[in-house]
């Protein structure tokens, strides 16, 4: 009991973060913490209370991070990995709600984000401009994201994408989007021709007055930093 008055006061004190300078924090704390406790302890009034608040703050999250087409904004890129793994096991968790975990907008930023996640995937699996772990390739979220929020194509795209991957993309190219992505809202551009991992890319993040560049051409990340 000490422990469940814990947890909920540190979702009460997480709700009034700033989720666009406390992303991770924000969403982590006032989003899928009072989620799991509401959908796990249904049975205790002060759990099931908190599930209105958890959807209204993951709602945000998702809607005023990304672009509307599921980029994330470039000075948030490097928790790019983190919050996709927050949203997917909030997908999880509201698989089994009667009302889901969260609006229909921000369902469509979080399907968006599992393409857009992909794009931004180098040919190792690991996240662009990534250097530790917070980046690493990660088969199981992936998997999970796919299976919660992508579509056919997505999963198309994810067997081309991520390791191993395939040397040529499959005949229903056609029916995929453009390799390439230009997001001005998130500040951000992913240059590429092809979807294979073998294509050269240039990923530009430009949030304020400097710029961060990575090339990657045939697998090898050539460089990958500020300029």
């Amino acid at each position: 009991w000490d422990l469940l008055e814990r947890l909920l006061r540190t979702a009460a004190e997480a709700s009034l973060l700033d989720h666009r300078q406390f992303p991770c924090a924000h969403q982590l704390l006032a989003g899928e913490l009072p989620l799991a406790l509401a959908g796990l302890l249904p049975e205790i009034s002060a759990c099931r209370k908190l599930l209105p608040g958890a959807r209204r703050q993951l709602s945000r999250g998702l809607v005023d991070l990304l672009d509307g087409e599921g980029f994330l904004h470039a000075k948030y890129q490097d928790v790019q990995r983190p919050l996709l793994a927050c949203w997917t096991r909030s997908a999880a968790l509201g698989s089994c709600l009667a009302k889901g975990c969260w609006s229909e907008a921000a369902g469509r930023q979080f399907q968006w984000l599992v393409l857009q996640s992909l794009r931004t995937s180098r040919a190792d699996g690991s996240q662009v401009f990534s250097c530790g772990s917070a980046g690493e390739r990660c088969d199981e979220l992936f998997a999970a994201a796919l299976r919660l929020a992508g579509d056919e194509t997505a999963r198309r795209i994810a067997a081309v994408v991520l390791p191993p991957g395939k040397k040529t993309e499959p005949r229903t190219r056609p029916d995929f989007p453009l390799p390439a992505e230009h997001a001005e809202w998130a500040r951000a551009a992913v240059l590429r021709a092809q979807w294979i991992p073998a294509s050269p890319r240039l990923t530009v993040l430009f949030p304020d007055q400097t710029m961060r560049i990575e090339l990657e051409s045939a697998g090898e990340v050539l460089w990958s930093g500020q300029w």
